[in-house]
């Protein structure tokens, strides 16, 4: 496992997980347990992950890091302060910025149809795949698997 690691002079540290040399997933959930799970899955998949607990904290962690896929929550808790206050934010910030807007997102939710819905908003030609919560282990590592290998050319509803 890599330990915490700095980008550039000044940023902050983040614990990068995993095997070293393969892609970064970057890991975006407030619920631990989740997390962990997502996490999980992606170790065993033989990738490095990264994880914030928000999507402002994801943002900056994408920026930085510029990791070969998202996986995010698609309700998540914020402060009131919060810029991106959940998973389409994300998506929409990453889609707008330089550089980051080809990297693909696997969005979570446990109300598909409000997911759905929420990413017809989305006026940018992000490459998102929505996945139901419970986790199905199978489906999401075919979705990462095919994110990583292709990407998306289009969102995935």
């Amino acid at each position: 496992d890599a330990g915490p690691r700095r980008e550039e002079a000044g940023a902050e540290p983040w614990a990068i997980q995993g095997p070293n040399e393969t892609p970064l997933v970057l890991v975006v959930e407030d619920n631990a347990d989740c997390r962990a799970l997502v996490r999980d899955v992606l170790h065993a998949e033989g990738l490095q992950t990264v994880e914030a607990a928000t999507a402002d904290e994801g943002f900056e962690m994408a920026v930085r890091l510029r990791p070969a896929l998202v996986v995010a929550d698609l309700a998540l808790s914020c402060s009131e302060s919060a810029i991106l206050r959940n998973g389409v934010d994300l998506v929409t910030a990453l889609a707008r910025k330089p550089g980051l807007e080809d990297i693909p997102v696997i969005l979570l939710t446990g109300a598909p149809a409000e997911g759905r819905a929420l990413l017809r908003n989305v006026e940018t030609i992000a490459s998102v795949r929505l996945l139901e919560k419970p986790l199905g282990i199978r489906e999401m590592r075919a979705a990462v698997d095919r994110a990583l290998q292709a990407g998306y050319s289009r969102v995935d509803r």
